[in-house]
């Protein structure tokens, strides 16, 4: 039976930089606690979280404190997701990604993934990264830049994926950190095929995490780690449908999830990151959501809204279950069911159409099942590289060593 867990929401206010302390920069922000305190209006308002950490506080005591519990979820076979929103300047990619000597969440839970794997030398694992960028309503392979059509699917074992978007499979530390560096580094380019300010494009780190007891046949788990930098609700006045919807619709799913529109439909389908984060917000993942504040007080009202939705994150419940990897029985059903299906429509003087558009459905299926093995992405993975390596040189310029 699925477990209903609610997200898991912590405050993080980044420290006023240099010049803003020395320009006399005001702060509206202060943290007591588990709350963040905002200054408004002359009045002090208050937002109790699961966690609340001022920017003095580093990197590496907040992934120890509230994202290795996250890590654990996940080797057990939960899908786990954590993310960061809030405005432009707030200091979200700072957490995320952080720097040599303050490495944020990401590299560190990349580490720690493989001192996991490390201590567990019974079990085999198989490790494959994607990184997704999605700005005005468009998406971008930030690990394989390439022209092709990416589209969102959903199938009724895989779950919600995005078709066309490189799955490539890591067997190291080494290796999956240089693939989240090159994505990042891609990402912070500004995606030149995308037009429009890097300040409204998300990005999705997913790590696909499948593991088996060595020499059993007992049926493994398989879990999906994200890691989601979400950009801010501000769509700097424009007009422009898809810009609105980009930067509004992780707004309006959290409103409609845990706010005042609680209990109506959860528009998903309204943006692309809603849609790709669908299992993240209400669905089977274990949750947890940053939410990054400035303390200056000219963002106030930027820190208010964010807060808000924060909130509206902490009343949300996932229903969360273990994912079993059956990818191969569930390659033999389908073929079962295909063969039998087949049967009948041959000894059928006119094919009726509902078992033909069924027929075609299950051989969809199976096609996508059969590309799920790991002897298949292996080799999809290794086809890619050779794509990737131009691709990025001629993106932002990198140089693989071999």
């Amino acid at each position: 039976m699925p477990e209903n867990i609610s997200i898991k929401v912590i405050g993080r206010c980044r420290p006023l930089t240099g010049e803003e302390s020395s320009k006399g920069v005001k702060s509206v922000v202060k943290v007591s606690g588990d709350k963040i305190l905002l200054e408004l209006g002359g009045k002090e308002q208050s937002f109790g979280f699961d966690g609340a950490y001022s920017g003095e506080v580093k990197n590496e005591q907040i992934f120890k404190e509230k994202c290795e519990t996250m890590l654990q979820r996940t080797t057990e076979g939960y899908n786990s997701t954590i993310m960061t929103f809030g405005a432009t300047g707030a200091g979200k990619s700072h957490l995320m990604s952080g720097t040599d000597d303050n490495p944020g969440i990401a590299p560190q839970m990349i580490k720690r993934l493989y001192q996991h794997i490390a201590e567990k030398s019974n079990r085999e694992f198989f490790i494959t990264v994607s990184y997704l960028q999605a700005m005005d309503e468009k998406m971008m392979d930030l690990l394989n830049p390439h022209n092709n059509q990416m589209t969102i699917r959903h199938h009724p074992h895989k779950g919600i994926f995005v078709d066309g978007l490189s799955e490539m499979v890591v067997h190291s530390y080494d290796e999956m950190s240089e693939m989240y560096e090159q994505g990042r580094r891609v990402h912070e380019a500004g995606g030149s095929d995308l037009k429009g300010s890097r300040a409204r494009a998300h990005a999705v780190f997913s790590i696909t995490i499948e593991q088996k007891e060595r020499q059993s046949s007992k049926v493994g788990v398989r879990s999906v780690l994200t890691l989601a930098e979400i950009a801010g609700f501000d769509h700097g006045g424009s007009t422009d449908p898809k810009v609105v919807a980009g930067v509004q619709g992780m707004a309006s799913v959290l409103n409609a999830l845990g706010g005042p529109k609680k209990g109506g439909a959860i528009p998903y389908r309204d943006s692309v990151i809603t849609r790709v984060l669908q299992e993240s917000l209400g669905g089977n993942a274990v949750t947890m959501v940053f939410a990054v504040v400035s303390p200056v007080d000219k963002s106030a009202q930027e820190t208010m809204t964010t807060l808000q939705y924060a909130q509206y994150a902490k009343n949300t419940k996932n229903h969360v279950k273990m994912n079993l990897d059956e990818t191969h029985d569930i390659i033999n059903d389908l073929r079962d069911e295909i063969s039998k299906l087949r049967e009948k429509i041959a000894a059928q003087s006119q094919p009726n159409k509902d078992d033909v558009l069924k027929m075609e459905a299950l051989v969809q299926d199976l096609q996508i099942a059969k590309r799920s093995t790991w002897e298949e992405r292996e080799k999809q993975s290794s086809k890619y590289q050779n794509e990737r390596k131009t691709n990025l040189a001629n993106k932002v310029g990198f140089e693989f060593c071999e």
